[in-house]
């Protein structure tokens, strides 16, 4: 049911990596899978448009808060990464049946919204991070770029048309003239609704850093119910030297 819930708890367009990411990260939870792919139905449309920027909205969709620097969006970004991360912890360490499901969870079952509703918003921001909609990542998947949701982001450069147009400005880490706008770039992971597209540039990685997301919460939710000092900051340290590497230049 967890696990059912946790993609209720998310977009349509991350279901397909979120799902993946659940089996990657082996977790035996009958309730895993439903829970953490739902919670964009609501948090998807977290106002981030342009003159209407929200702060909870750029850090969501990992993308430059407006008045921030590179490096301070980027700590934001993180934070509520953590933050959420954290809260879901808390929840599972709670959980009624345990960390390993053996018993039968009471009828009450906001705990499970809580912990779902927390993974799912941590996975989102995780996953938009890979999306060259959002941020740049190199061939090594070290963040260079966070892009702010305005006209440049969003519309496509004077040259999107013509092909072999350079899409990628290297040597000032900007959109080229060829860049195809907003849109054509964020959903990049995915075939259809479901299925996963592992051709594709930074797909694999974002699967990889969502199953050690989901890994880590029930790792550490295990810690909290067994030992006095629980190991989550150490553990997130960890993560985001694996997969928020980052290079930024404002």
């Amino acid at each position: 049911m967890l696990a059912r819930m946790t993609i209720k708890f998310a977009s349509r367009i991350h279901t397909g990596v979120t799902e993946t990411a659940i089996l990657k990260a082996g977790l035996n939870l009958p309730m895993l899978p439903s829970a953490v792919v739902a919670v964009d139905y609501e948090l998807a449309n977290i106002p981030c448009n342009l003159g209407k920027v929200t702060r909870e909205g750029q850090k969501h969709h990992f993308m430059l808060a407006q008045g921030l620097s590179q490096q301070d969006s980027l700590k934001e970004c993180l934070e509520w990464i953590k933050t959420n991360t954290r809260d879901a912890v808390r929840s599972i360490a709670h959980w009624p049946g345990g960390v390993d499901g053996a018993a039968t969870p009471r009828g009450d079952v906001s705990f499970e919204d809580k912990a779902t509703a927390s993974l799912a918003i941590a996975l989102h921001a995780i996953q938009d991070s890979f999306s060259p909609a959002h941020a740049h990542r190199n061939d090594r998947e070290v963040i260079t770029r966070i892009f702010a949701w305005d006209k440049k982001n969003r519309d496509p450069g004077p040259d999107a048309k013509k092909q072999g147009a350079v899409e990628w400005d290297e040597a000032n880490n900007c959109p080229g003239p060829g860049w195809k706008g907003h849109e054509a770039y964020d959903d990049v992971w995915r075939k259809d609704l479901e299925q996963v597209d592992y051709s594709r540039p930074h797909v694999q990685p974002a699967v990889d850093a969502s199953a050690a997301l989901l890994s880590l919460a029930f790792r550490a939710a295990m810690f909290t119910e067994r030992i006095s000092v629980n190991p989550f900051d150490q553990l997130m340290v960890v993560f985001f030297g694996t997969h928020f590497v980052a290079a930024l230049k404002d």
